[in-house]
């Protein structure tokens, strides 16, 4: 099911990645060169999102296109539109920014994380895009958050996307964490769960999609999706009579790692909850095809 890498066993970043949802569903307005396009999506409530996007990228830049997982994690937004009025809300791995974007037309404040200033380049060019159709949207901040890094970077000669003093305050008033098909690399898996262990707070909580993609794995001599299988693993003491709920003890940093934006070492191993929703939410983009495969997950601090 849903060969996205090509050449599987070469971990050369030649390869290309590319995303289903432009083999299925792609409105190209315009060609920008020959790496850029210009996308709409269309959601049922009328809702139109105008995206920059790549067609195809290699497995680094992945965050250039627009995949199933971040159109999903949309239909979510779009069937709790309640639950974002007025709310600081963070967007981890936002690529080119789609769903950020679409929050930003309910919350308070949104801040649209990415690793790479190439990336966040094109994500303010879509926040721009945007903002002359929902004017009255949330305040939008693009900001640099690498998962492998324990701090925030705040040396605006490193990044034009640093974070300022004034940003790292808004830390303590986001409610709401969203991250949208980052579960595709086992380290940056490994990464993220480290992180999320810096980031959320007690009463916050992050919503997680991911699509499960299945390839035959050579040394094992079967299909499964080696991704998701890390991902799971993170988690302990599964039980069904839990209702579906997971606990993850999340491994303390290393001595002498800074955390709490550097103000001190941790303390004690921290622990998230999280639990696999199993309902699904209405479809209300319709510029793609939902496959059985998409799954959103809830985190919290315990």
């Amino acid at each position: 099911h849903n060969m996205d890498v090509a050449a599987e066993d070469d971990d050369s970043d030649d390869h290309l990645v590319l995303s289903d949802v432009h083999i299925e569903n792609v409105s190209l307005q315009n060609q920008r060169d020959s790496a850029l396009s210009v996308s709409y999506f269309f959601f049922q409530d009328g809702t139109k999102l105008e995206i920059m996007h790549k067609m195809d990228t290699s497995l680094e830049d992945v965050g250039f296109q627009v995949w199933r997982g971040a159109l999903y994690m949309c239909d979510f937004i779009m069937s709790q539109p309640l639950i974002w009025k007025d709310q600081f809300v963070m967007d981890l791995g936002c690529g080119t920014g789609i769903v950020g974007i679409l929050v930003s037309r309910f919350a308070h404040t949104v801040i649209l994380t990415d690793y790479d200033d190439t990336i966040l380049d094109c994500c303010v060019e879509n926040v721009e895009r945007n903002r002359s159709t929902d004017p009255s949207a949330g305040d939008v901040l693009v900001r640099q958050l690498d998962f492998t890094q324990r701090t925030f970077q705040t040396d605006p000669s490193r990044s034009k996307y640093a974070w300022s003093q004034e940003d790292l305050k808004l830390l303590d008033n986001i409610k709401y964490f969203l991250a949208a098909d980052v579960i595709y690399d086992n380290e940056l898996t490994d990464a993220l769960f480290d992180r999320l262990s810096q980031l959320l707070l007690p009463g916050s909580i992050l919503y997680l999609t991911l699509e499960i993609r299945i390839n035959f794995v050579m040394d094992e001599m079967r299909a499964c999706s080696v991704e998701y299988e890390h991902f799971l693993s993170k988690f302990q003491n599964i039980s069904e009579t839990q209702l579906g709920v997971y606990q993850s003890y999340i491994p303390a940093p290393r001595a002498g790692s800074a955390i709490n934006n550097g103000l001190g070492e941790e303390k004690s191993r921290p622990v998230l909850v999280g639990r696999r929703i199993s309902d699904s939410p209405p479809v209300s983009c319709v510029s793609y095809t939902r496959v059985p495969y998409l799954e959103l997950w809830q985190l919290w601090r315990a």
